[in-house]
């Protein structure tokens, strides 16, 4: 059996993911009606204020990447286009 050659891929080569500041993240919840719950070191909680009174858990790192936005777009079923815009007009 041949082994096959692997190139490396060089940085311009590699593609990233976009990430959005972890500020404009919260403030996009915010505007969508939830409060900050609990905050430590290393996650921020916030939690709806209406009912069913969902909870989101979000890492205390600069940038927040599109697929943890992902998850939390299916998560609490919003469209994730539109919440991806929404934070972008947040962070301008």
């Amino acid at each position: 059996m041949k082994k096959s050659l692997t190139t490396r891929k060089t940085d311009d080569q590699v593609s990233r993911s976009p990430a959005f500041s972890r500020q404009s993240v919260i403030k996009a919840f915010q505007r969508l009606g939830y409060l900050d719950d609990f905050n430590s070191v290393h996650i921020t909680v916030l939690r709806n204020t209406t009912f069913p009174f969902q909870r989101i858990t979000v890492p205390n790192t600069p940038n927040i990447s599109i697929e943890l936005l992902r998850c939390y777009a299916e998560d609490l079923r919003l469209d994730l286009s539109t919440f991806v815009r929404r934070i972008e007009s947040l962070s301008k």
